[in-house]
């Protein structure tokens, strides 16, 4: 996975050398005169701070959570540990997203029910009686179920490209050709 730094940490570890340049910058345009006006607005600092140090782990969640190789164990308790750390953030802002996070957790169905099978896969007892239509077999085989679909959107995002209105003079066989193309460079790149 490598070092990811995301916008909020980037600007927050060279927001000096960042405003030096922008400083530099002649005022001839609006949008120059608008990031001068904010790189001196101490408020700028101060919630790029808040933001990195209560929510700057969240970016190293989502790329965990895109791993292929994560049982449904392991992806389950990135998320709950992700919950908890919300949960100890304060301030204003952390408590809307701690809100909208129980919110949404409590309304995905699919989350509880990923929670259940998890609960069935590590032999413990399922005290809220899940019943679901699927066999012993099915279940075991739900042992990395992913718990996002950041992959499958990923693939709509590509084969959308495909079907593009400026591709109309696509033949039939040429579009297999690049279907197998795409899906070949797409299994190479994950090896």
């Amino acid at each position: 996975m490598g070092n990811v730094v995301d916008c909020r940490t980037y600007y927050v570890d060279n927001f000096n050398s960042i405003k030096s340049v922008i400083s530099e910058l002649d005022d001839e345009s609006d949008s120059i005169k608008k990031a001068k006006e904010l790189f001196d607005n101490q408020n700028l600092k101060n919630d790029l701070a808040y933001i990195k140090s209560n929510f700057g782990f969240l970016s190293q969640v989502i790329i965990k959570l895109q791993n292929k190789n994560l049982t449904l164990h392991e992806s389950l308790q990135i998320i709950i540990n992700a919950r908890d750390r919300l949960l100890e953030c304060n301030g204003r802002v952390a408590d809307k997203v701690k809100n909208k996070l129980s919110f949404i957790l409590q309304k995905n169905k699919g989350f509880k029910t990923l929670q259940s099978i998890n609960k069935i896969l590590n032999g413990e007892s399922d005290e809220d009686n899940f019943s679901c239509n699927l066999t012993p077999g099915q279940i075991s085989l739900l042992k990395y179920a992913p718990t996002t679909s950041c992959d499958v959107e990923r693939n709509f995002s590509q084969y959308k490209a495909i079907i593009r209105s400026n591709r109309r003079s696509f033949i039939f066989e040429n579009l297999k050709k690049y279907v197998v193309v795409a899906c070949n460079t797409r299994s190479k790149c994950e090896l």
